[in-house]
């Protein structure tokens, strides 16, 4: 998820950091209200498209995953690679038990601090470095299928594939097809027609990463205009979806909108194309630098900013009792979150950089 070189490319960082944005976005709709009340009107309707659109968020560090980890190979020190992940998410844990102990006033031992770290409780945003160690761990090996690959038609069918086990589901195994009350009251419960096979949706990470594979050895140059417009087009259609499955109840949720949906994942593909090819080499050597050190704070930022949701949506729900009037403050929230995760992210950036030099001066003085 921090992976650099030598020549490190703005477009990545710009990636990383709107997918970190995207990820404090979508938190708030989760911490504002949004799934506790019925779904109607203009303001909701928004609403419901914009969490459309920011549900980008997870899978744009999947696709970056396999952009910049395409060519990885099973070698002496390619586990240790993920040395810092572990750090800052063991620092993050802690610090979210420490906010969970003395600010929420919840009971939490020295035996609970350490079965929650282990066990991805602790920092309560965690998941998906539960699921990240479990993608490092079987990169080279994915790496290894998609280059025995011989030729780009091989390579498309390798990602169909994947799509069809992962993707397909969420839009064909959603649906009643010989019910009209179904189709005029879609929130209720109902059990969907199954059409295609869903046992292997669980693998969504694996296909993103291979369409970072796809994306990083073919380079695909879309119009930038008609990408935009796409990326517009459907985010309201896929928003609209989405507000008629719920109109009338509180949101439901359901396979067509988590992150491996089909929806998300042409989404993400069109919006990772962008950003990637957007001109961001010509920007001046300081704005690249900077991109690149708020780029390295923003897995500590996702994991850390459980403490700033809880903390500044506490103050916002208690002072604006309408939920649908909490969309005014959406901008101002997401940067207060944003930007106080990163500065604490920083503090544990600083204390990952101060270990490590101490460790290296350790080593010189034995040698």
């Amino acid at each position: 998820m921090n992976t650099t070189s030598k020549n490190r490319s703005p477009a990545c960082d710009i990636i990383r950091i709107f997918a970190f944005l995207s990820v404090i976005s979508v938190h708030f709709f989760m911490n504002s209200g949004f799934y506790s009340v019925p779904i109607d009107g203009a303001r909701l309707y928004l609403m419901t498209v914009a969490r459309c659109f920011f549900m980008v968020c997870v899978p744009l560090f999947l696709i970056l995953t396999g952009y910049l980890m395409c060519n990885k190979k099973l070698e002496k020190g390619y586990y240790g690679r993920i040395t810092k992940t572990l750090f800052v998410y063991v620092c993050a844990s802690i610090l979210c038990i420490l906010f969970k102990k003395y600010y929420l006033m919840q009971e939490w031992g020295l035996q609970d601090t350490i079965e929650g770290t282990l066990g991805f409780t602790g920092a309560s945003y965690s998941w998906y470095i539960e699921m990240y160690i479990g993608l490092f761990l079987i990169i080279p090996f994915l790496n290894g299928a998609y280059h025995s690959l011989e030729s780009k038609k091989q390579k498309i069918i390798l990602v169909g594939t994947m799509l069809c086990l992962t993707a397909l589901p969420s839009v064909l195994n959603i649906f009643v097809f010989d019910s009209f009350a179904f189709w005029a009251e879609p929130i209720r419960e109902w059990e969907y027609t199954k059409i295609v096979p869903s046992f292997f949706t669980i693998l969504y990470p694996v296909t993103y990463y291979y369409l970072g594979c796809f994306i990083r050895e073919f380079k695909p140059k879309p119009n930038k205009a008609l990408n935009a417009l796409f990326i517009i087009v459907l985010a309201f259609a896929f928003g609209s979806f989405n507000y008629y499955r719920s109109r009338g109840s509180i949101f439901v949720s359901g396979i067509w909108q988590e992150w491996g949906a089909l929806p998300n994942v042409i989404m993400t593909v069109l919006v990772f194309i962008f950003l990637l090819n957007l001109p961001s080499e010509r920007l001046p050597s300081p704005v690249k630098k900077t991109l690149s050190y708020i780029s390295d704070l923003t897995l500590g930022g996702y994991l850390l900013s459980y403490i700033f949701d809880q903390y500044f949506y506490g103050k916002l729900n208690a002072k604006v009792d309408v939920v649908t009037d909490r969309i005014v403050y959406f901008v101002p929230m997401v940067a207060v979150v944003a930007i106080s995760s990163l500065l604490l992210s920083l503090a544990v950036n600083l204390l990952y950089k101060a270990m490590c030099a101490i460790l290296k001066s350790k080593r010189k003085t034995e040698q």
